[in-house]
């Protein structure tokens, strides 16, 4: 114990005898190394309104990205950084992580991914690889709202040292879609009360592997099979008081977004399987927790659900626009069908059918007898 203490006081002693020792020189080249430092800077891409549409969102978030580098044409990694926002610029969270542009003048590929604690560590068996020609990634979406994340990747084509400094910036590109839903009905005799957090996806792929390429370009999922429940947050709402416009009003909550990996879906048919129900079958469909009624005077006819309690409504759902990344999507429920479980229609409307005959006569000419006129004798 002696021995340590007196090594570690010596190293000590020799840590300031370096300082005092730094001459002018010195102080030159630890400023040139500086300005030789790898630098970063950010932007998004994409302004569609998603959770981070801008960069001053980005900055905001509270979001840190892991940034990995390759030196051009070598398998093996030359930087990997945790770099966050603070003192009003990106920098890095572990000094000792700080990287430097090569002197030899050799050019740098970069891969970049956010949110940083998504993958250290890995929740939800999520895992990044880096590679010198591409980045891969395996992913699951969380399954409570609250806890999916806006996953967002950058990358570059090969970069020598930019000539104004050495910041690398990094584009940003949303690799997720954010779904929003909002709701109207076809009659303004239909009232409709959708249940809090009253609208489920159904049968909707999970996880997946992504993969974004060493230059700045689009990157590519394969979505596994994975049927998975998701459930929008929202509040308790009425849809259609009597408004003569029968526009559509929004549902789902703007700020607890729900995010979904682009994928092709197939709709859930509900004439598909003879003694199926839509649980049991693979399609993809909405289960709604909703009343569908009409006002008659002060009193309420029920259509679906009762005064006291809502019921389950199932529509097939074919996720039009999911197949794409870094949108933002809407979708208007338009209610006046849907069905049960089991597949049969909950709400059929009344129609008409006319028919429309010439004009005929009633009965054919008839003669109408009269009496003869009375006649009275005259008074003499």
């Amino acid at each position: 114990m002696i021995m340590k203490k007196i090594i570690l006081s010596v190293a000590a002693i020799s840590s300031l005898m370096f300082a005092s020792c730094t001459n002018d020189a010195d102080q030159i080249s630890e400023a040139q190394k500086e300005q030789n430092a790898i630098g970063f800077s950010t932007y998004s891409m994409l302004s569609k309104g998603t959770p981070i549409g801008s960069n001053e969102d980005f900055k905001n978030s509270g979001k840190n990205f892991e940034v990995v580098g390759f030196i051009a044409g070598n398998a093996t990694e030359y930087m990997r950084a945790q770099i966050s926002f603070k003192n009003l610029v990106w920098d890095y969270v572990n000094s000792f992580d700080k990287a430097y542009w090569p002197n030899k003048g050799e050019k740098l590929n970069f891969y970049a991914i956010t949110p940083y604690t998504d993958f250290h560590p890995g929740i939800n068996g999520n895992a990044i690889n880096y590679a010198a020609d591409a980045a891969t990634v395996t992913y699951t979406i969380p399954t409570t709202t609250s806890e999916q994340q806006d996953l967002m990747y950058a990358s570059t084509a090969a970069l020598s040292k930019p000539a104004s400094g050495g910041n690398v910036t990094l584009p940003f590109k949303h690799a997720l879609n954010q779904v929003h839903f909002k709701a109207k009905t076809e009659s303004k005799n239909l009232h409709v009360d959708i249940a809090e957090n009253g609208i489920e996806l159904c049968n909707i792929n999970s996880k997946g592997t992504f993969t974004f390429p060493k230059e700045e370009a689009i990157g590519s999922w394969q979505i596994q099979v994975t049927p998975t429940t998701f459930r929008a947050t929202s509040e308790a709402k009425t849809i259609n008081t009597n408004s003569e416009s029968l526009s559509a009003i929004e549902v789902s909550s703007a700020a607890d977004v729900l995010m979904l990996m682009p994928q092709s879906l197939t709709a859930w048919n509900p004439a598909g399987e003879v003694n199926s129900t839509a649980s049991t079958q693979a399609g993809a469909y909405l289960k709604i927790n909703c009343k569908l009624y009409t006002k008659v005077g002060n009193d309420k006819v029920y259509y679906h659900g009762t005064d006291a309690n809502y019921a389950f409504m199932y529509v097939p759902f074919s996720g039009t626009g999911m197949d794409g990344m870094g949108k933002k999507i809407t979708y208007t429920l338009i209610f006046g069908g849907g069905f049960t479980d089991e597949g049969q229609p909950i709400l059929t409307p009344i129609t008409f059918d006319t028919t429309v005959e010439n004009w005929v006569d009633a009965v054919p000419d008839v003669d109408i007898p009269t009496q003869k006129p009375v006649t009275f004798p005259l008074a003499n």
